[in-house]
């Protein structure tokens, strides 16, 4: 169990700083549990709903209905039916990437799904308060790693400045430890090991093709902002046309002939 992150970052004056993320300690949580309650019961006056009651309101609104439920849970299926196939081998490499680049199409697709779902929660009482709470655990657990003196000065410092890099950096590194998630966790996915051990990747978890150009999905060759490029690095449109940046087709114009 880790129980220190530490991260760099730049403050407000565009300045590097390294901090640390701090492991809560049980006086911290026991604030962090009156921050919730506080937020929670001013949640419920201000007519925010209880999650059980935005699980039906969401279903008659037409915003995560029983439809909604089941097209996640086919896309989790999908995702576990295909690395099966992946795992099994026994077909073409080219096969093999296609089913790899499916996989992170379909993940992609269901973290999507989830992210919006929890958007959907983040309005009830109770995502108002588990936010409020993160928030200020983030507001004490964050120190100078060098000094261990706590970069915000209070949870209100936290309020006003978590717009900021800092704040930001400071909340992924916190939820790393927290939930023990490793910040390269990608690596570890099934289709991302499998693409950069036969070289369909790069260090940067980038498609590229056997010479080491970027490309996208279907290994057409892109540039750096996945845009088509021939084999000269010229844009070029889906038919393979030369454009320039805005789209516009280059071509040498010839007068027209009159009958």
């Amino acid at each position: 169990m880790k129980h220190k992150v530490v991260f760099k970052t730049k403050d407000n004056d565009e300045k590097e700083v390294e901090l640390a993320a701090l492991r809560p300690s049980p006086d911290n949580l026991h604030s962090a549990q009156r921050i919730y309650n506080q937020y929670f019961r001013d949640a419920i006056n201000s007519s925010a709903m209880l999650r059980v009651k935005m699980e039906k309101y969401l279903k008659q609104e037409g915003l995560w209905t029983d439809d909604h439920e089941k097209d996640y849970s086919d896309l989790v299926s999908k995702i576990k039916e295909l690395k099966l196939k992946l795992a099994k081998g026994g077909i073409k490499l080219s096969k093999a990437r296609s089913l790899a680049v499916e996989i992170m199409d379909v993940r992609h697709q269901s973290n999507v799904m989830l992210a919006e779902r929890l958007v959907l929660d983040s309005h009830t009482a109770e995502g108002q308060a588990d936010a409020a709470r993160l928030n200020y655990l983030i507001s004490v657990c964050t120190v100078y790693n060098e000094s261990g003196k706590t970069y915000f000065s209070d949870f209100d410092d936290f309020l006003k400045k978590m717009n900021d890099d800092v704040a930001t950096d400071s909340k992924r590194a916190l939820q790393d430890m927290i939930y023990d998630v490793n910040p390269g966790y990608e690596d570890d996915l099934p289709e991302y090991k499998f693409l950069k051990e036969h070289g369909f990747m790069n260090d940067k978890s980038e498609l590229v093709d056997k010479d080491g150009h970027l490309v996208d999905n279907d290994g057409r060759k892109v540039d750096s902002e996945g845009r088509w490029v021939d084999n000269k690095d010229h844009l070029v449109d889906e038919d393979g046309n030369k454009i320039d940046k805005k789209g516009n087709l280059i071509i040498k114009f010839k007068p027209f002939i009159e009958d």
